[in-house]
C-alpha cells in the first residue's frame, strides 16, 4: 500500500467513527480521550520526549474513540488500520506534528463531548488529515 492509500482508508475510517463515537460515548470514553490527550501534551512539553511514547498515546486517543463506538468489529479492524498507518503516523508527529497533533485530537474530542454529528463533527477529522498528509509530503520531499 502507498501513503496516500492509507491516508484514504483512515480518512473514511475516522469520519465515521468520530460520528459514532460522538453518538454513543459514554463518560469513561471520554476520560480515556482527555487521557491520551493530556499523555501528549505532556511528552510535547518534553525536549527529549520519545517519539514512540508520543506515537502510543496518538494512536491510545483513536483507539479510544474507535472504542467509544460500542462495535467490537470496528474496534478490530481499527487494530488493523492503526497499525498499518503508525509508521506514517511517526513521521508526521517527527516532521511537524507535535504540538498540532495535540489541537486537532483537542478537535476531535470536542467534536465527540459534545456530541457534535454532521459536516462540524467531519471537519474535525478533516483537519487532522489535512495536518497528517502535509507532514507525510514534507517528510517525502526531504527524503527524495
Amino acid at each position: 500500500s502507498t501513503p496516500e492509500m492509507l491516508m484514504e482508508l483512515r480518512d473514511i475510517f475516522d469520519r465515521n467513527c468520530t460520528e459514532i463515537a460522538a453518538q454513543r460515548r459514554t463518560e469513561d470514553d471520554l476520560a480515556k480521550m482527555r487521557e491520551c490527550i493530556d499523555r501528549l501534551k505532556a511528552l510535547t512539553a518534553q525536549p527529549g520526549a520519545s517519539l514512540d511514547d508520543m506515537l502510543k498515546a496518538d494512536l491510545d486517543f483513536h483507539r479510544a474513540i474507535y472504542e467509544a463506538s460500542g462495535n467490537i468489529l470496528i474496534v478490530t479492524i481499527a487494530e488493523f488500520v492503526l497499525n498499518m498507518v503508525a509508521p506514517w503516523v511517526k513521521k508526521s508527529l517527527d516532521v511537524s506534528g507535535r504540538v498540532r497533533a495535540v489541537e486537532l485530537h483537542e478537535k476531535m474530542y470536542g467534536s465527540i463531548r459534545d456530541r457534535t454529528v454532521g459536516q462540524t463533527n467531519r471537519l474535525s477529522v478533516e483537519a487532522n488529515m489535512q495536518h497528517f498528509k502535509q507532514s507525510l509530503d514534507t517528510a517525502t520531499s526531504k527524503a527524495g
